[in-house]
């Protein structure tokens, strides 16, 4: 079922199945959460080998001018999580987004992608190091996700040198905790 407003038309469902990859990835670009999900379940429904070209084409050429650019960037790098298809290009794009809900989750991918990446020190270290309370926490939980004992350096930087919140604490702890010693 669907709500809707009494006298507005509905919004039309998109075509997402059997869908172009081309239009697929605009798709990522509609208002609707709906239909930004669809797309990219059926994205990661298809050969990472076939869309990642296709999707860092796409995200390559947003417009930095756009208003909804950054939250673009995000969608595509979602959708390659999704389809586990690690892209240290784009994450480091969404890792110098304006919006620091872009750059939480490039954070927490980047904690996700770690063990795919050649280095994902650098990537941690920059969202440890941000201005906004929640890059930096997304970046402790990340670095506690970690093998590396290097890791939990980039942690406690998060926490060191930067203003603390009860939030911030928290996640350090869970961080240290997780840690075999």
């Amino acid at each position: 079922w669907r709500l809707s407003v009494i006298d507005t038309p509905a919004v039309p469902l998109p075509k997402i199945v059997g869908a172009k990859t081309s239009e697929l990835l605009e798709q990522l670009k509609s208002p609707e959460r709906w239909t930004r999900q669809k797309a990219k379940n059926e994205l990661a429904q298809r050969s990472a080998k076939q869309v990642a070209p296709v999707l860092n084409k796409w995200a390559a050429a947003i417009d930095p001018k756009d208003a909804n650019h950054d939250r673009h960037l995000l969608e595509a790098l979602a959708a390659a999580a999704m389809m586990e298809s690690v892209q240290p290009q784009l994450l480091e794009r969404v890792l110098h987004a304006k919006d620091h809900r872009a750059r939480a989750f490039a954070a927490r991918i980047a904690g996700r992608w770690q063990d795919r990446l050649q280095d994902a020190e650098p990537f941690l270290a920059r969202a440890a190091n941000d201005e906004h309370p929640q890059v930096r926490m997304e970046a402790i939980l990340a670095c506690g996700q970690s093998t590396r004992p290097s890791a939990i350096k980039l942690a406690a930087q998060a926490v060191t040198r930067h203003p603390r919140d009860k939030w911030i604490d928290y996640a350090f702890t869970q961080a240290v905790s997780r840690r075999s010693w």
